[in-house]
């Protein structure tokens, strides 16, 4: 008897672990799916190589992913300050807001690292623009000088 029930058990896990196994593949491959490319073409091949090991939906996922990955819409904008650098703007689009109340969304200016602050605004119907500052991967541009040389990019 005692054989019999070891068999059952190795013979359950078998099969669980390799549907396990697909259904977690599948799961990665949902997060690809309907969502546009990376905005910055470095993050394709970086995400492509990833893909295998990721552990949620979001990891690996631009700004722009993850804001299309909920159901919104989203325009890029640069701005470019006084002393040349360029800085890229994320503008979460909530179509339904916008359907509902035309242009008198009340605009709101969300920095860096308060992205499911955003999310939740742009439902409450502001028009949410995320900021970046300056160095960071979406913000690594400069009129004249070359962000790959440290000593002639600075912050200051």
């Amino acid at each position: 008897m005692g054989s019999t029930l070891l068999q059952l058990f190795h013979l359950s896990i078998i099969p669980s672990f390799l549907l396990s196994l697909l259904l977690s593949s599948n799961y990665l491959n949902v997060s690809s799916q309907n969502l546009p490319p990376p905005e910055n073409p470095n993050f394709e091949q970086e995400q492509l190589i990833l893909n295998p090991f990721k552990t949620t939906l979001n990891q690996g996922l631009t700004c722009g992913q993850l804001i299309v990955s909920r159901g919104f819409k989203y325009e890029r904008h640069f701005v470019t300050t006084e002393d040349g650098y360029i800085l890229q703007l994320y503008r979460i689009i909530n179509q339904y807001a916008q359907a509902a109340r035309g242009r008198n969304l009340k605009p709101i200016l969300v920095l860096h690292g308060g992205f499911t602050l955003a999310l939740a605004l742009a439902n409450r119907e502001f028009d949410v623009w995320l900021g970046n500052v300056r160095r960071n991967v979406n913000s690594l541009n400069h009129t004249r000088l070359d962000p790959h040389r440290g000593k002639n990019f600075n912050l200051i």
